[in-house]
């Protein structure tokens, strides 16, 4: 199921579309149903093209990708100069400002780019007179207006404007960054990479290699040539990290329409029992499906974040377990509302869930996989909700099973009661528990 071949996932697509089309029969919710199925499918035929390309005709893809981002990479090269330019010649503007609206001045501009640029005003000797943004390389006043400076962390464009009274705006725009450098989020290559899926390299003159993946960006100079500035190399991902990519940008697509196809059947559908086994299809799909290595949802699908494994699949992730607990959930609230099926035969199965429900979550909360670089927010919440429906799926499992008053007749101490104890546990349970050994075998019991 999880790779089908084509012999036999062509007609089944073929036969789902086919009964999508028939399902339709005339009414509203159930034309937006099957044109929701036919998407799927559609997403499903091309995601499977598009992977099988990569298998198979890896070289071609390679190529493509290689041409396309080389053409984007001029484009975004081309904005790049346009915004370094563009800072340049307003700080140059603000030399005959009084300094301190200069600075604020300045400090605003270069906040609203979208890319990591600093700007400064310089004396002849280098001296700053009014500056914002951020340097990487140190600025300097004379050189060409547009010039390419580099190191071995940084590479950066720049733009000058000579001022009449000497000094020099010069205004800097991070190119890339050496990969041991953590902050290079804002750089043309980081947000290159993050738009196309290819990885830049700049060069300085002299050192790139003759292949087909480098491009030489040149300056036109005034007698007619041309100077070269940098080359760029540009680095097209493994053909297993496309494959992953692809893969995962397909399941992201076909999990969002499969969740808006389960929303227009469970309005189509009849209330009862149909609705409800629809309800089921979420918590198995997360239980069997490797949404995993799918989905970058590491609080709800990595075992890496929750893993235990008393209950199976069920308990590999958080979010399984969630889905599966939800199910429960909604089952014994069904239950609680039907007096046919509360009778005294399911009194001693209660007492087996109430007696073995803290030992369950018990076990459960030890499946809890704290970070080494610490818990994130989504974590922490994922778990808490976790290990609370698992309790609330067995408390109300159990309550489902009990035999319903006949007299019809409440009494409100129960629930009171119920409250001041839970409230009690929990203030019990701050003030026992151990860092080392967290709490005591008998306070589950409570």
């Amino acid at each position: 199921i999880r790779a089908p071949r084509p012999l036999v996932a062509i007609p089944a697509v073929l036969l789902w579309l086919v009964v999508a089309l028939n399902r339709a029969g005339g009414r509203s919710g159930s034309v937006v149903l099957a044109l929701v199925l036919v998407a799927k499918a559609l997403l499903l035929g091309v995601a499977q093209y598009q992977i099988d390309r990569i298998d198979r005709a890896w070289n071609s893809v390679r190529e493509s990708l290689v041409v396309s981002a080389a053409d984007r990479w001029l484009r975004e090269l081309k904005f790049a100069r346009a915004q370094v330019e563009r800072v340049s010649s307003y700080a140059a503007t603000l030399d005959t400002v009084d300094r301190e609206q200069a600075f604020d001045r300045l400090a605003r501009v270069v906040s609203r780019e979208p890319l990591e640029i600093g700007a400064v005003i310089v004396e002849s000797d280098g001296t700053p007179v009014v500056w914002a943004g951020r340097y990487r390389l140190t600025p300097k006043a004379e050189g060409d207006s547009i010039n390419f400076n580099a190191s071995a962390y940084y590479a950066a464009i720049e733009s000058r404007r000579h001022l009449p009274n000497g000094r020099t705006a010069v205004a800097s725009l991070l190119l890339a960054a050496d990969s041991t450098v953590p902050d290079q989020a804002r750089s043309l290559a980081q947000r290159f990479a993050a738009r196309s899926g290819v990885g830049v390299e700049i060069l300085p003159t002299g050192v790139a290699p003759d292949t087909s993946d480098v491009f030489d960006y040149l300056e036109p100079m005034a007698d007619g040539g041309a100077r070269l500035l940098f080359s760029v190399q540009l680095r097209p991902p493994t053909q297993s990290t496309a494959y992953h990519r692809a893969f995962r940008s397909a399941v992201v697509r076909l999990v969002l329409v499969s969740a808006l196809g389960l929303v227009v059947a469970l309005v189509v559908t009849a209330p009862g029992w149909p609705r409800f086994l629809l309800a089921l299809l979420p918590a198995a799909v997360a239980v069997w499906a490797p949404l995993g290595d799918a989905l970058d949802v590491p609080a709800l699908f990595s075992s890496t974040t929750f893993f235990h494994p008393m209950l199976g699949p069920i308990s590999a992730a958080a979010g399984p377990l969630i889905l599966s607990s939800l199910v429960l959930v909604l089952l014994a609230l069904v239950g609680l509302g039907r007096a046919r099926i509360r009778t005294w035969w399911g009194a001693p199965f209660s007492a087996v869930l109430l007696l073995a429900a803290p030992f369950v979550v018990s076990r459960l909360g030890r499946g809890i996989q704290i970070p080494a670089a610490g818990v994130p927010m989504d974590c922490w919440v994922t778990w808490q909700l976790a290990i609370c429906l698992a309790a609330a799926a067995l408390v109300l499992v159990a309550a489902a099973l009990l035999p319903e008053r006949r007299d019809g007749s409440s009494r409100w101490w129960p629930t009171v009661v119920g409250l001041v104890a839970a409230v009690a546990t929990a203030l019990l349970g701050l003030v026992i528990w151990n860092a080392r050994f967290g709490w005591p075998d008998w306070y589950p019991f409570l």
